[in-house]
């Protein structure tokens, strides 16, 4: 899941939680994830959600 689809979802999350996360905006990024990647930009790669993978 990836894009706005993926934003949806981690807002859901948060807005779920008990704790507040004090994450206040969430961005999509204009070139996607791969235009990110690219650029040199950390990149945690995952399946769940909210993520659990590792960053790279």
């Amino acid at each position: 899941v990836r894009g706005p689809s993926c934003a949806r979802m981690f807002s859901d999350y948060l807005s779920e939680s008990k704790e507040d996360s004090g994450i206040k905006n969430i961005m999509v990024l204009e070139r996607g994830f791969n235009g990110w990647e690219i650029s040199g930009q950390p990149v945690c790669h995952c399946k769940d959600a909210p993520c659990k993978g590792t960053c790279s």
